[in-house]
């Protein structure tokens, strides 16, 4: 994956932020619904009222990782394993901390306190399903963007090499000895 940041056209890049941050959340929220869902015991008309609670969690993950995936950390996996960790845990402070504040809940230390008590609960699966779904497919969301052409058909080398002439060990020598040229082996190499 040698994409460079530098050479890449700023919309292409801002599409592939979003695009990445997007398909990152998605799945993210997508995985921590699932779960709640099947920890409740599959209760009737629970997947709406959880992946609301989710969205404000969900809204600040997308700012935070368009960013970061601004910045190239969707090239390496690696990268991108670190900055889910890091927007998921942010995202899951800041979306909690506004649907207080939207509930008129005032914000003092014990609210923030409770709040950070969240990432050992409800949050911890929307962390973790963060940093694996920003591992696992923010880097492919990523580079199908920056390697998307108008055909589908991403770009390639191409070489063109004409066809190994009959008298090939004839040839002009100036700087070395002259060798015998197996002509079949060259035959067979450009077939291939």
């Amino acid at each position: 994956m040698n994409l460079r940041l530098v050479n890449l056209p700023l919309r292409r890049r801002v599409v592939a932020a979003v695009f990445a941050a997007l398909a990152v959340v998605a799945a993210a929220t997508v995985a921590t619904t699932l779960a709640l869902f099947i920890s409740i015991d599959f209760a009737a008309g629970s997947v709406g009222r959880i992946a609301l609670v989710f969205l404000p969690a969900a809204l600040f993950a997308v700012v935070l990782l368009g960013v970061a995936a601004w910045f190239g950390v969707f090239a390496r996996w690696y990268f991108a394993l670190a900055a889910g960790l890091l927007a998921g845990v942010l995202a899951a402070l800041l979306g909690t901390s506004v649907s207080a504040a939207v509930r008129g809940v005032p914000f003092t230390v014990e609210l923030l306190t409770q709040v950070v008590g969240t990432l050992e609960g409800v949050n911890l699966v929307f962390v973790i399903s963060s940093a694996v779904a920003a591992a696992a497919l923010g880097p492919v969301a990523w580079t199908a963007v920056l390697r998307f052409t108008r055909f589908g058909r991403t770009p390639r080398k191409l070489a063109l090499v004409r066809l190994p002439a009959s008298n090939l060990d004839e040839g002009q020598v100036t700087h070395i000895k002259r060798k015998k040229i197996n002509l079949e082996l060259a035959d067979e190499q450009w077939d291939a």
